[in-house]
C-alpha cells in the first residue's frame, strides 16, 4: 500500500502527518537518528488512518453509521 501513513514515538508523542509510507520511513529513520542512537525505540509504530493510535478500527465506525441508517429506514416498521 501507498499510503496514506505516518509515524508515531511514544517516547516523544512524535507524529509526522500523513503521508505516503516511504516518506514515514524516511521520517522515522531520521527521529531515530537524531533522538535513538539509529535505534528503535519501543513502541514505535506506523499509523493509518483505519488503525489509529487508539486502536480504533474504522470498521466499529461503520458498523454503527450502519446500524444507524437501518434504524432510520425501517424503525418505523419495527414499532
Amino acid at each position: 500500500m501507498l499510503g496514506p501513513y505516518r509515524y508515531h514515538c511514544p517516547q516523544h508523542g512524535t507524529s509526522d502527518p500523513y503521508t505516503f509510507k516511504r516518506a514515514a520511513h524516511d521520517f522515522a529513520e531520521e527521529h531515530r537518528d537524531e533522538f535513538h542512537g539509529g535505534m528503535h525505540p519501543p513502541g514505535e509504530c506506523f499509523v493509518s488512518p483505519e488503525f489509529d493510535i487508539r486502536g480504533n478500527s474504522g470498521a466499529s465506525s461503520a458498523v454503527i453509521a450502519f446500524v444507524l441508517v437501518m434504524l432510520l429506514a425501517f424503525g418505523s416498521r419495527l414499532i
